[in-house]
């Protein structure tokens, strides 16, 4: 924990200097690495400084939580269900909101998803990026590659603004379904559409935007960027 004593020392240093509230996220990921966690940056906003790790498992989940506890304002922990129950202490698919919340006695705990943030984040900097566009996004053409959580989420945020978005990801079955629940679920004023592609560079091919959400594997590689127009994102 001597990881964890050093980050939070310097963000209480920093809170305390700056007047500003402290707090520590915990965060959990389906992707396991080496170690038991590994440490988010140290980040300084207007009102708030903070830090944070990302977990593979409850235990060490509520091993940090109780160490932090006290040490700082507000303690985040990710909502979302990404571990397995192998990384579980009931031996159930993995719960760190539960864990950790078992053990914050000092702290306010507060909850996030931080895949939503991630989608909301993508969606608002698209947004912003083309605004002086007369059409938005409306009639653009965006490939996402990837189709996870993160990716369909995205493509029917995207869909719903106007843009006709095509997707990739390596099973075709949760491809087709996917883009079928974007298809059925948008308003029936909502002319663009969500369509599925056979390859990255089929999905790729004319796109206006790019947008890689595979799970840590970088498939958007140079050859298909030197094929895109200058002008895309």
């Amino acid at each position: 924990m001597k990881l964890i004593n050093n980050v939070v020392k310097k963000i209480i240093a920093i809170g305390k200097k700056e007047s500003k509230k402290t707090a520590f996220l915990i965060g959990n990921t389906i992707k396991i690495e080496d170690g038991k966690f590994y440490l988010t940056p140290v980040r300084n906003y207007t009102q708030v400084v903070l830090s944070g790790v990302i977990v593979y498992s409850e235990e060490i989940a509520k091993k940090i939580a109780k160490e932090v506890d006290g040490l700082v304002d507000y303690i985040f922990v990710d909502a979302e269900k990404k571990i397995s129950d192998n990384h579980s202490i009931t031996g159930e698919p993995g719960n760190i909101e539960r864990a950790v919340k078992e053990v914050i006695k000092k702290s306010v705990f507060i909850s996030y998803k931080s895949n939503d943030l991630t989608v909301d984040a993508a969606d608002a900097f698209i947004s912003e990026y083309f605004s002086k566009d007369i059409r938005h996004i409306g009639g653009k053409k965006i490939a996402i590659i990837g189709v996870g959580n993160i990716g369909s989420k995205l493509a029917q945020k995207l869909v719903e603004r106007g843009a006709n978005v095509t997707l990739y990801r390596r099973n075709r079955d949760k491809l087709n379904l996917i883009v079928k629940q974007i298809n059925t679920t948008k308003s029936k004023y909502t002319v663009a559409q969500a369509s599925s592609a056979l390859s990255v560079n089929e999905a790729c091919k004319d796109a206006d935007i790019l947008i890689g959400a595979t799970d840590g594997i970088s498939v958007i590689d140079d050859s298909i960027v030197k094929k895109a127009p200058n002008n895309i994102l």
